[in-house]
């Protein structure tokens, strides 16, 4: 089964424009609730979802709790799943619109209920295109799964008029009919959602306006203000503006729970929505009371799938700590502040991996060849057709039973685990750092077969697990490898340390470590010459080291088998030789 990150990214670019003109995705990201960022370039952007997490009987989703039961297990996914869908769709708009919207905001008195005004419109549109890319039964099965949760966090006995009336319009727009409501208010919030639902606008013309104006290596597109449509969503705000601007009181954070706040200055409301448990009882209830009585508000859904993925996800994460673990075994004593994995971007993997195409093919058709080479009784009379050998066969025209591959797995027993200096001090940027690490996992991936164990880690003060020796490389390693980042100090002798004990646990015939470093240690006094002695010490263990050297020639005087490159282009020819010297 995929991971969660794969789930989640799935529908997350389903909503983008395209994969090579997307925002950026982060999961499991820092906080408790959804958030997006946005910037000048699409690829500024931001979204990012929070941990699920289950301890002590019960398990969490931002504000939302529920028992740990068939029911919580299957809501906490359905709303991470929402949580991507909305702001994911909302992304694009939001950042199409982030000027006009800025401009709009500053000339309105409340900026807190005009806040709320753009997230109401932002919403709209992501919920169309949602629609639209995903079709209806996954948005009842999904998106109005998580409105009916959200109205179960509506205040019941609301203190004042005005929250009163706050909660009664969050009701109407959740399509939720609205308990105890007096005839004014009910008013009020029909007129909202009147004007809101009269609004004809295809989101998806945007979009293809976008893909249309896309050109390479371009983060931003130009859109004509007539284009985008602006002035009409501009008079849509004004209008409901207007309405919310009658309601007596202070106006409370009215947003959805499983979507973002919208950052407007320094300006703070306390959240409308209360905290505690959902249960399921009371979930049954709220779906009676769903508005319209249609199959479609009323839609179960088929809770087995959701469960599956909660349990994959309850696997995932015990795979992790186990990871975790063992990294922490293996830098226990040494100087590293933490372990942990990298944040993970599919985004910026996928758009290097595409302009790096021709060297990662060059590296695995060149290290191919070389393993075909060195290993023995490579020809058989039945199998895989060598295709050189064949053309040969045939152009002489001698007749040959020798031009067939074995089909079993004819690679040495070996292990690699390529280890990626991710300090500060490395010279170059975090992108050259990722482009060498993509073309060196692409090529493990290929070369290594499903027999032969392979990991990648990262470090500087800190040491990461981009691909454990156990984990298939999958869009979540990949993911991981597009969010390396250079910061800290450079624990050189501590990283080929850790990597030397976790080797140990995955030790084969031949065993090689791949450095990619400037060579250059820092962090702590004398720390040089133990960069010397733990060279010398994986002799004695059995692993052949190399490098990769970045940024100069320094590492060539501590590793004899080494080489430096300029730019990711060089570690075609580069690393051949350091991978034929390794295997001679």
């Amino acid at each position: 089964m995929n991971s969660f990150y794969s789930t989640l990214y799935g529908k997350f670019a389903d909503l983008q424009v395209d994969q090579s003109f997307s925002a950026r995705f982060a999961y499991p990201a820092k906080g408790l609730r959804p958030s997006l960022k946005i910037g000048k370039g699409i690829l500024d952007c931001t979204v990012r979802i929070p941990q699920i997490r289950a301890a002590k009987g019960t398990i969490s989703y931002g504000p939302f709790l529920f028992k740990d039961s068939e029911f919580g297990q299957a809501a906490a996914i359905r709303l991470a799943v929402a949580s991507t869908c909305l702001l994911s769709g909302k992304s694009v708009f939001y950042w199409l619109y982030r000027d006009y919207l800025g401009e709009w905001l500053a000339s309105k008195e409340d900026k807190i209920r005009a806040g709320y005004i753009v997230n109401v419109i932002l919403d709209m549109l992501a919920r169309q295109r949602i629609r639209q890319v995903e079709g209806e039964d996954f948005y009842a099965d999904t998106m109005r799964h998580a409105d009916l949760l959200v109205s179960a966090l509506l205040p019941r006995h609301p203190k004042n008029f005005g929250i009163l009336t706050q909660a009664t319009l969050a009701s109407f727009l959740l399509n939720i009919s609205a308990a105890y409501a007096p005839t004014a208010i009910v008013k009020t919030a029909k007129n909202f959602i009147s004007k809101l639902n009269a609004f004809a606008f295809d989101p998806s013309r945007l979009v293809d306006i976008i893909r249309d104006r896309i050109s390479s290596n371009n983060n931003t597109v130009e859109i004509s203000r007539a284009e985008s449509g602006w002035d009409h969503i501009a008079k849509l705000a004004d209008t409901l503006y207007a309405i919310i601007d009658k309601i007596p009181g202070k106006w409370h954070s009215v947003y959805l729970p499983y979507s973002n706040v919208l950052a407007v200055g320094n300006l703070e409301s306390i959240s409308i929505f209360e905290s505690k448990i959902i249960t399921e009882k009371e979930f049954t209830v709220i779906k009676r009371r769903a508005m319209n009585g249609s199959s479609n508000n009323n839609h179960a859904g088929d809770d087995t799938v959701w469960q599956e993925i909660f349990f994959e996800l309850l696997r995932e994460e015990k795979r992790n700590e186990k990871t975790l673990s063992r990294l922490s075994r293996a830098t226990k004593n040494l100087n590293f502040s933490t372990v942990g994995f990298p944040t993970s971007d599919y985004v910026s993997y996928y758009s290097l991996y595409n302009e790096l195409g021709p060297q990662i093919r060059r590296v695995i058709e060149r290290v191919s060849l070389i393993k075909n080479a060195l290993d023995e009784n490579a020809f058989e009379e039945s199998g895989s057709i060598d295709l050189q050998v064949a053309i040969q066969a045939v152009a002489s025209e001698t007749r040959r039973n020798d031009i067939f591959i074995k089909d079993e797995n004819l690679l040495k027993n070996e292990s690699w685990t390529i280890l990626i200096d991710s300090s500060l001090s490395l010279s170059g940027s975090s992108r050259q750092l990722k482009a060498v690490s993509i073309c060196l996992g692409e090529t493990a991936n290929q070369v290594m077969g499903s027999s032969n164990p392979w990991a990648m880690f990262a470090f500087s003060d800190e040491f990461y697990c981009i691909k454990d020796f156990t984990e298939p490389y999958d869009s979540q390693v990949k993911a991981r490898i597009g969010g390396l980042a250079q910061n800290g100090l450079s624990h050189i002798p501590d990283a080929i340390r850790s990597c030397r004990a976790l080797i140990g646990e995955h030790s084969k015939d031949r065993n090689y470590l791949i450095l990619v470093s400037d060579g250059i240690p820092s962090g702590y006094l004398g720390i040089e010459a133990e960069f010397t002695a733990s060279v010398k010490e994986l002799g004695k263990y059995g692993i052949n080291l190399a490098a990769i050297g970045m940024g100069g020639s320094a590492i060539k005087k501590a590793i004899r088998n080494a080489r430096t490159i300029d730019t990711p282009a060089d570690i075609v020819k580069e690393f051949i030789e350091i991978y034929q010297n390794l295997s001679l």
